[in-house]
């Protein structure tokens, strides 16, 4: 995510957890889109997405409880 490495559980229906804090810390100030990359066993990248955020998540203290990226 964001370019960094994010180990994620689930097999072909993965998830990864990480805290809005966190997120927040590797993206631009304000910044209104997520990179999301998979990348493959041997390390190659399979398939990377621009995830759109809403309004404001990371340039406001928001209390989420949590946020969904999911891939079609």
């Amino acid at each position: 995510m964001n370019e960094r490495t994010v180990e994620a559980s689930g097999g072909r229906s993965w998830r990864v957890r990480l805290p809005v804090e966190t997120v927040r810390n590797w993206s631009a100030p304000l910044a209104r889109t997520l990179s999301v990359a998979v990348v493959g066993p041997s390390g190659s990248v399979e398939r990377t997405e621009v995830v759109r955020l809403p309004v404001g998540l990371l340039g406001q203290n928001l209390e989420l409880a949590s946020l969904v990226v999911q891939a079609p």
